[in-house]
């Protein structure tokens, strides 16, 4: 049960609970401060005399002679202790980082024979295309036209249809 003032308003140990804001208050306790100028004002002064009591505090206290440090061997063990944080954290960030880079070598490698296999595809249907060329140069509708039936194509007839270059040459000086 809340124990109140005799005028409603908030006892000084609820005043403590909302000052320290422990959730041990109550709604209604809460509902009630917003709204009462007086439990508003209460509050305030228990606040002050807590703040002065801590400024006494730190001005009658001493002065440490020398910072205060744990033993030895909870310093050393504290340093060695950050040390094998730090070297794991970069061991850590360092597998990560040659992992992101074998990711990217394995991926950009697996590409390379598809973009290769490529290349070799069209390379192969380019030197078809020649290959047909070097075997009949003429289009499939020309090839007709020069066609002779019952005329032997032999290698003197070549010649007397495209003479050579060097009997050209001898011709032209005789």
């Amino acid at each position: 049960m809340i124990e109140q003032r005799p005028d409603n308003h908030l006892s000084y140990d609820e005043l403590l609970k909302v000052l320290a804001q422990t959730g041990g208050e109550t709604n209604q306790s809460r509902d009630h401060l917003q709204s009462c100028i007086s439990c508003q004002q209460a509050l305030k002064r228990v606040e002050q005399r807590f703040k002065h009591m801590g400024n006494m505090a730190r001005q009658l206290s001493p002065k440490p002679s020398s910072p205060f440090r744990l033993s030895g061997k909870k310093d050393a063990y504290t340093r060695w202790h950050r040390k094998s944080i730090w070297v794991t954290g970069l061991a850590a960030a360092a597998i990560m980082l040659m992992t992101a880079w074998f990711t990217q070598q394995a991926e950009q490698n697996s590409a390379l024979p598809e973009m290769a296999m490529h290349a070799i595809e069209q390379d192969r249907q380019l030197m078809e295309q020649v290959n047909a060329l070097v075997d009949n140069a003429l289009p499939a509708k020309y090839q007709n036209l020069t066609y002779f039936p019952g005329i032997k194509i032999d290698e003197d007839l070549i010649n007397w249809i495209v003479p050579s270059i060097d009997e050209e040459k001898d011709n032209s000086l005789t």
